[in-house]
């Protein structure tokens, strides 16, 4: 191939090869010359790349990994965080996922997690977004992360809870105003220690009402107003044993029931979003391990064992399970969706973004 090939190339079809290429090769890309430079750090190529990224997840704790999982179930790292702001003793806990942003709060031996960070491992920058509530021992912050479905604002909500589950104060950050503002919660009890998961423009927790019946509070990120859903399982205390995440797009609700010997994992899935009728069970998975959906493939699922830190692929079609590979992670901490991406912190204009 001739050295000037690529000179000749329109730009449509420059675009669309190095749309194509994994987020972080793109960083070299930006190298090649003055064109590419260019090119690669428009928004309007970073949205397209964003469109085409593989998705994967984020390993949190022990190994602050970037993981890339292809449809042939073949694992391989991006990158990792290596984030050096804190002492040896406290580790980075990934709270939620958007667009490639990661929010991460730091925890060490004397603070639980009054640290917050919004980072793009990609681009090795991130946002201090200094820690905004008084709490006591008595109290915990849960947290959500998202990007409104209009304006394209990316916003943090953070709900603090006291023993009871019941919220205290709620705030919001939006990213590039450099300020926390408070709103008004919707009166459910919410379950300790979840992290909103982020579907459809909105932010959502396992919560239940003043009975013991359980739903989702759901967090509008456009209109900063709750609403809820009802639960596919509404029975009473149900809540105690179930969790939402987010499958490909789509919300998923998490139910688990445990005998003596083993444990059955039924996922459920919101096929239309906001129909609650169109909630489905997708998977009944009886096994003496504790599993976590992390992502959907063909004909099955990709699983997380909470206990062991090792991926799975369960086949929907022979209803067998299969080890792929084994990770060194901390148990009972699940892995975040995520989606690589090159959007730049530094696009925030008001933001102190800082390089790492």
């Amino acid at each position: 191939m001739k050295q000037d090939f690529f000179t000749y190339l329109p730009s449509e079809i420059i675009t669309e090869i190095l749309s194509r290429v994994p987020a972080q090769a793109i960083l070299s890309c930006k190298c090649v010359c003055k064109r590419w430079r260019d090119l690669v750090s428009t928004q309007e190529f970073v949205k397209l790349h964003l469109s085409k990224s593989v998705p994967g997840f984020a390993h949190t704790v022990k190994m602050d990994k970037i993981i890339e999982i292809t449809d042939d179930l073949h694992f391989s790292t991006i990158t990792k965080l290596n984030f050096t702001l804190i002492g040896a003793s406290a580790f980075e806990w990934i709270e939620c996922s958007a667009d490639g942003l990661l929010l991460l709060k730091i925890i060490n031996g004397t603070h639980y997690g009054n640290e917050l960070y919004v980072c793009n491992p990609i681009t090795r920058e991130y946002i201090d977004l200094l820690y905004p509530f008084d709490t006591s021992i008595s109290e915990f912050v849960i947290y959500g992360f998202g990007v409104s479905k209009t304006t394209g604002l990316y916003k943090v909500v953070g709900m603090k809870i006291n023993d009871f589950g019941r919220v205290t104060d709620c705030k919001v950050y939006t990213i590039g105003t450099g300020s926390w503002r408070t709103f008004a919660p919707v009166p459910v009890i919410y379950t300790l220690k979840s992290s909103g998961r982020f579907v459809n423009g909105s932010l959502h927790w396992v919560a239940h009402d003043s009975n013991g019946t359980m739903c989702i509070s759901c967090f509008d990120l456009e209109t900063e107003l709750f609403y809820t859903f009802s639960s596919p399982f509404p029975t009473e205390f149900a809540y105690l044993n179930a969790k939402v995440i987010a499958l490909e797009g789509c919300l998923c609700l998490c139910d688990y029931t445990y005998t003596s010997s083993d444990c059955t994992l039924n996922v459920w899935l919101m096929k239309e979003y906001g129909v609650e009728k169109s909630w489905t069970k997708e998977f009944a998975i009886q096994s003496k391990h504790i599993y976590s959906p992390i992502r959907l493939s063909k004909d099955g699922v990709i699983l997380m064992d909470v206990k062991s830190y090792s991926p799975f692929y369960y086949s929907s079609k022979n209803k067998t399970t299969l080890k792929i590979c084994k990770f060194v992670g901390h148990p009972y901490h699940f892995p975040v969706s995520h989606t690589p991406s090159l959007l730049s912190l530094k696009s925030f204009g008001t933001e102190n973004s800082i390089s790492f």
